[in-house]
């Protein structure tokens, strides 16, 4: 039986406090739990997909830049191929590979000497009066580049120092005419060739062997396209010329960059 109201006999009431919480309310509790969630989800995507569009960005700018630097590399390369004064050639990149290895006063010095070596042994004529073309171009290059250290010592901007101790020069120390295209930051060009000691006379300058061990080079070789190799200086007579070229730049992110590039320059066009 049920209780029953002691005052008035009828069946009492009973009160409790076990109410349970109604289908609206739990679902407006999950909602509010998943807006959460999903926010927290499309925050992190949002920051990822920023980080991804900077990175490309990033990528995108440094491929341009090294584009950009290896079409001044190509036009570089060219521009010595196509050189016009190709029997003065290895005596001009000879003589600013000797600058490279040395220090700016050192290179000065030993460029003064050479100028005045060519004309203390009046090798800049032949017997018959005529000028030597071979000869006036090493000493003429050789002035020019006086011109080209005295102002790196007053401004410091014509050299760069590169990995392996020796020093790149811009591109116009080579070619006056040669422009860069536009976006390449501190383009430097460093051109090696296969020159032997000749008895440190200054004048002689240095030899074009064949039959140096120099397998950098392709070395031993025939230069001078007599089908042979001997041990004689071909600087005056080669009919190629091997050379090793190092480019130097600064990426679109401030780092240094090197690329080494070898090849034989002919003197048939």
């Amino acid at each position: 039986m049920g209780l029953r109201n002691p005052m008035t006999g009828s069946p009492s009431t009973m009160m409790t406090n076990n109410t349970r919480p109604t289908r609206r309310s739990q679902a407006a509790g999950f909602s509010l739990l998943e807006v959460l969630i999903g926010g927290s989800l499309l925050a992190i995507a949002l920051l990822g997909h920023t980080a991804s569009i900077f990175s490309e960005h990033r990528l995108s700018t440094e491929e341009r830049a090294r584009s950009t630097a290896m079409l001044a590399m190509e036009q570089f390369m060219e521009r010595m191929r196509s050189d016009d004064d190709f029997p003065g050639l290895f005596s001009r990149l000879n003589n600013l590979q000797e600058i490279s290895r040395r220090s700016p006063t050192a290179a000065k010095a030993w460029l003064d000497e050479m100028v005045e070596g060519y004309a203390e042994a009046d090798l800049l004529y032949a017997a018959d009066g005529a000028v030597n073309d071979t000869v006036y171009s090493s000493w003429s290059f050789a002035q020019s580049n006086l011109l080209v250290v005295e102002d790196f010592e007053a401004t410091k901007s014509d050299f760069v120092n590169l990995r392996d101790g020796r020093r790149a020069f811009v591109p116009t120390a080579y070619y006056d005419d040669f422009t860069l295209p536009a976006g390449v930051r501190d383009f430097h060009v460093a051109v090696e060739v296969p020159a032997a000691p000749a008895g440190g006379d200054v004048a002689a300058g240095t030899t074009l062997r064949e039959d140096l061990p120099l397998p950098r080079f392709g070395l031993p070789a025939d230069l001078n396209g007599d089908g042979k190799i001997d041990d004689l200086s071909h600087a005056e007579d080669y009919s190629t010329v091997p050379v090793i070229v190092t480019f130097h730049w600064t990426s679109s992110l401030g780092a240094e960059e090197e690329m080494r590039l070898s090849t034989w320059i002919w003197g048939y066009r």
